[in-house]
């Protein structure tokens, strides 16, 4: 397929870095000052430049690998508890100013020049572009990004301190592209890493993963591989293109964008939309089990009161419209059911959240899902979900088919969910396909329904009695859909 969008890593890219030994001294030094006029207690061995840099130093080693291993970011509150021994302390908003201030000067830092030519390029060649970048501030890729006179030529810059996931995670990728209403497979990333640039986006299903060599990057590593590379196949670790030479990613791209390829590539698409639980996959017992979890964790339901059915659903509804998290959500459904108790609560959670990752593949997922994607189809998830992309991601990475997808709408993050036609718009725009062309796969009456009033066919599947224009008995029978003939 085409390239609509390029996305690129900013450190090692967009941007070049280099450790000065003086010039962090002397930021530490003023680093101090800072906080004494902040009345921040400072410990004796930092109350010199030196002694100061080697907390920071260290800090950011320990957050940094604990940030790798669970490819969630940290926050610079986290940071700078670490570097000053836990105290708590620093006033709300300050440790931003502070770790911005030690990012930004105690580094030698230039932005890649050769690079601007291409972006140029492709701006005026209608190549949509972003930014997708690992940092712990939310100020200084944006600043730096103005400094250097770059920042209208990027419509969005996705940061893991805003989204909260980290690459190589591709919750952070599919994000990027739903901001810019590109499908993953039309969206190439630019990286220096293999470990986090190229795995990161080949997991996401990008069309294009380019490991640029030319930003020349000598910020320090923590010499550990970002998760464990060998649990993914060889192929995610390999680039499409791999290259010091800007000009050689343009030609790249006008390659994929040749007339010839757009002519086998638009003709008739077709796109087919999942829901995602009891359909992708499934959990032993059933989606909702209260009574087992209860169990599990000591409960008697019988001792426990039945609660509004209308209470339930505005619960239900708030989360998985985003307004309150997981945790959240289970703790007032626990209220609803009349549990109280601390201790209790917790030990019901855990329960819950062990059945929540308990999940099983559907039989023929991983095989259909590949052969549709090979064919062309464009495969997207809406799903009702007060779990965030990332977790649901993880579900259908444990099932080989995590990969596959053009859109991924998660209700809780974009604030809409089913049966409201706007969710499936949603996927949709990003599709950049008509509602005719599309058709929805679920289980549940509301979700087909909500579904055919947003102009798409539907097909049901693990469901009785649903009313809808398909119905299969086996995730197989996809591929033989009439509809996907055109």
């Amino acid at each position: 397929m085409r390239i609509s969008a390029l996305l690129f890593d900013f450190g090692g890219t967009l941007e070049r870095a280099f450790w000065d030994e003086e010039r962090a001294l002397k930021t530490a030094e003023k680093l101090i000052q800072k906080l004494r006029g902040l009345d921040i207690h400072i410990l004796e061995g930092q109350r010199t430049a030196a002694g100061l840099l080697e907390s920071i130093v260290a800090a950011y080693q320990i957050d940094r690998e604990r940030r790798e291993r669970t490819l969630r970011e940290s926050s610079t509150t986290v940071l700078w508890r670490d570097i000053l021994g836990g105290t708590s302390d620093i006033p709300v908003g300050t440790t931003e100013e502070l770790t911005a201030f030690f990012e930004e000067h105690a580094f030698i830092r230039e932005p890649v020049a050769e690079i601007v030519p291409l972006l140029f390029a492709l701006q005026k060649r209608g190549v949509r572009l972003g930014v997708v970048s690992n940092v712990i501030t939310r100020t200084r890729v944006p600043d730096a990004l103005v400094r250097y006179q770059l920042q209208h030529y990027f419509e969005v810059v996705v940061m893991s301190s805003v989204y909260g996931v980290r690459k190589p995670h591709p919750a952070i990728f599919h994000h990027a592209a739903l901001q810019l209403n590109v499908p993953s497979r039309r969206v190439g990333y630019v990286g220096d890493r293999i470990d986090r640039d190229v795995l990161g986006s080949r997991r996401a299903g990008c069309g294009a993963a380019i490991h640029y060599l030319g930003g020349g990057d000598a910020m320090p590593r923590t010499g550990i591989s970002i998760q464990n590379t060998a649990t993914f196949p060889k192929e995610f670790l390999q680039p499409h293109l791999v290259t010091n030479d800007p000009a050689e990613i343009l030609k790249y791209v006008d390659t994929r964008n040749s007339a010839q390829i757009l002519q086998a590539d638009e003709p008739r698409r077709r796109a087919l939309v999942f829901d995602a639980a009891d359909v992708l996959y499934y959990r032993s017992g059933g989606n909702n089990r209260l009574h087992k979890i209860l169990k599990s964790a000591g409960v008697e339901r019988t001792s426990l009161h039945e609660p509004e059915p209308e209470a339930l659903q505005r619960v239900e509804m708030q989360a998985n419209q985003g307004h309150i998290d997981t945790q959240e959500y289970r703790r007032l459904l626990l209220a609803l059911w009349g549990i109280t108790d601390e201790k209790m609560a917790h030990e019901v959670m855990r329960a819950m959240e062990r059945h929540s990752d308990g999940v099983e593949t559907m039989p023929g997922v991983p095989e259909t899902l590949a052969a549709l994607h090979a064919r062309g189809v464009l495969l997207a998830v809406v799903s009702n979900s007060a779990l965030p992309m990332s977790k649901k991601l993880s579900f259908f990475e444990s099932g080989g088919y995590g990969h596959f997808w053009d859109s991924v709408v998660i209700s809780s993050e974009v604030g809409v969910a089913k049966p409201n036609p706007e969710i499936y718009r949603i996927a949709l725009r990003q599709l950049s396909i008509p509602s005719a062309q599309a058709a929805f796969v679920g289980h549940e009456q509301h979700e087909l329904d909500g579904a055919r009033l947003a102009g798409m066919l539907t097909v049901a599947f693990n469901g009785v009695d649903l009313d809808s224009d398909y119905r299969i008995d086996h995730f197989s029978e996809l591929s033989t859909l009439p509809f996907l003939a055109g």
